[in-house]
């Protein structure tokens, strides 16, 4: 799927532009203070975020793509990407320390964490989804989940935005009739 590369590959730059911004760009420290030293900022960064950030950002798909060749393994080289959320979560941390009413605050952090946790479930739906679709025969495929109704046949992003309705609509999924191994694991979990 054409969009679906475009916005994982435009998701990857602005990553990877935001760790040539936080390189140069001055920080306050938790006080409040900034130390106006961009020579200190950039030791700083590099000795902290600067390898997450980067391992976070690199486009390990696209490599494992130009090298392997095999699509399969796309998803899984995707889960280095979950590095970034290391960053992510310090630059709420910094937000936490300016704001003054601390249910702002707790209320930022739990949607930050149900969003999460929702979008790793769907991406693990959506893998599992893909992974079990050349195993079923015609039969089964319309009696489960994957099936239901002709996510089977669509590409990525219409399978993700399927399994983001699995798993935040229903919240358990309403998997009908595991048909395999991995649908009756990822159904138990």
């Amino acid at each position: 799927n054409t969009l679906w590369k475009v916005f994982t590959s435009m998701c990857t730059a602005i990553f990877l532009a935001d760790m040539v911004v936080q390189t140069v760009t001055d920080r306050a420290d938790k006080h409040g203070a900034r130390s106006g030293n961009i020579k200190e900022t950039m030791r700083l960064y590099l000795r902290t975020h600067f390898t997450t950030d980067l391992i976070g950002s690199f486009p390990w798909d696209l490599l494992l793509l130009v090298l392997v060749g095999d699509q399969s393994w796309l998803d899984y080289a995707r889960i280095p990407q979950l590095l970034r959320l290391i960053g992510f979560r310090s630059r709420l941390q910094q937000w936490h320390n300016g704001v003054k009413n601390e249910d702002v605050v707790n209320v930022v952090y739990a949607l930050v964490r149900v969003t999460i946790i929702v979008h790793f479930l769907s991406c693990l739906t959506a893998i599992v989804a893909r992974e079990t679709r050349d195993h079923l025969d015609s039969d089964n495929v319309l009696d489960d989940w994957i099936g239901f109704p002709d996510y089977y046949f669509e590409g990525e992003a219409v399978r993700y935005i399927a399994s983001l309705y699995w798993t935040s609509s229903t919240m358990y999924g309403e998997r009908t009739n595991p048909v395999n191994d991995a649908t009756l694991v990822h159904s138990l979990l």
